[in-house]
């Protein structure tokens, strides 16, 4: 679910099975896993950007943050950053949005994390193109590129229109014939969370069956 994607949002945190309480408080229960818990806190701060409820948004990003810090989930941390930079960007924050941007991509750059900053898309866009107007080290600037250039080439793939980033992935490890319980591993996601994305990925490309979307997918990238 992106921002302004209300329906989005509410059905990830249904595939979730999460309660509209606990997606309300942003405090998923204890009773679930770690992954469990980053994917509800997530759902609930997409739910919260879609509703534009900008201080619920950012109050939910920096826990993310600080979750992903105090437990070791250096790609939690990331993410959690950037939601508090595209918050802050929604709220006119210029300089503290750069800022969340800055500290996300800091953490990214010594392993190269890409993904987290490309499954947004389009709307990280101009926040990149700001912060490499500032005086940035070498290292930092060169992953903004890299960044940069991975949603400028999936937004020119014909395919682009259909699936982000993420559903991308995990239609290559369709591709490799790989379960639902490996692919969530492999992407550090829960089970729901992946059966969500291939409801998604099922709906945009028309089909119904796991080969059906691979095969439209390689065609595409024939065409």
């Amino acid at each position: 679910a992106r921002s302004g994607d209300v329906a989005g949002a509410e059905t990830l945190a249904a595939d979730l099975d999460l309660e509209a309480r606990t997606i309300a408080a942003g405090v998923p229960a204890e009773s679930q896993g770690w992954r469990e818990r980053e994917a509800a806190l997530q759902a609930a701060i997409r739910l919260a950007i879609a509703q534009k409820d900008w201080d619920k948004a950012l109050a939910f990003g920096r826990q993310l943050a600080r979750i992903g810090q105090s437990g070791g989930r250096l790609k939690a941390e990331i993410k959690g950053h950037i939601f508090c930079a595209l918050v802050q960007d929604a709220r006119s924050l210029g300089e503290a949005a750069t800022a969340s941007l800055l500290k996300a991509v800091l953490l990214a750059y010594p392993e190269g994390f890409v993904a987290p900053f490309s499954e947004e898309g389009t709307a990280l866009v101009a926040l990149i193109e700001a912060l490499m107007t500032e005086n940035v080290d070498a290292y930092a600037r060169r992953h903004l590129e890299t960044i940069r250039r991975t949603i400028g080439s999936s937004m020119a793939r014909p395919d682009s229109e259909l699936l982000n980033s993420r559903e991308r992935e995990i239609v290559g490890h369709l591709a490799e014939g790989l379960s639902n319980k490996v692919i969530a591993r492999r992407m550090g996601l829960t089970d729901h969370t992946v059966k969500f994305h291939l409801k998604k990925i099922f709906s945009k490309l028309e089909v119904s069956r796991r080969r059906d979307a691979v095969a439209k997918i390689l065609a595409g990238k024939r065409a």
